[in-house]
């Protein structure tokens, strides 16, 4: 569900941001410049807080920190365009905290969760999930955002909360 939703900075934003809500291509750009310095000037920061935190809590809030922008995304359409634009920046604030605090747990919990002797494994299905979602995900959100702005960000919260739902059960001292 992770991968999934990762690939949403990719594939569906950028579509979404030009085509649909017919915003200038710097918004765009603008994404990826916010996403980037975050990630650049505050992974650090983030990982250091998390220390001493349950695992499986951290995914799940993330998780809810990536629904809740994608649901800013959809909130967008309705709002002119000045409006728009500010919704917009302010959805890729909260979608790269969501990807600050789930990316580093989740390669930890990847390396570290399963036996010595099953980590490869574990490791390769990792990696496994992330060539499925790039494979998987173009098609996916191509499909659904020409069916309109509500299928698109709907699955997309819907693919958030489905994964938030499969790290509740996982044991707390993960």
């Amino acid at each position: 569900a992770y991968a999934m939703t990762a690939m949403s900075l990719n594939v569906a934003m950028p579509v979404y941001i030009v085509t649909m809500l017919h915003l200038p291509g710097w918004v765009t750009g603008a994404v990826f410049v916010v996403n980037t310095v975050l990630i650049g000037v505050g992974q650090g920061l983030v990982v250091n807080a998390m220390t001493g935190v349950v695992r499986a809590r951290i995914v799940v809030i993330a998780a809810l920190f990536t629904a809740a922008s994608f649901a800013l995304l959809y909130g967008a359409h309705a709002l002119v365009r000045d409006a728009a634009v500010v919704v917009v920046l302010l959805a890729a604030v909260i979608y790269t905290v969501g990807e600050m605090v789930a990316g580093p747990v989740l390669s930890a919990l990847a390396a570290e969760s399963p036996p010595v002797h099953l980590r490869g494994r574990f490791l390769a299905v990792y990696q496994l999930s992330w060539n499925g979602s790039s494979m998987v995900a173009p098609v996916l959100y191509a499909w659904l955002l020409e069916r309109g702005a509500l299928p698109a960000w709907s699955a997309l919260v819907g693919i958030a909360l489905l994964g938030a739902a499969c790290c509740l059960p996982m044991r707390t001292g993960l």
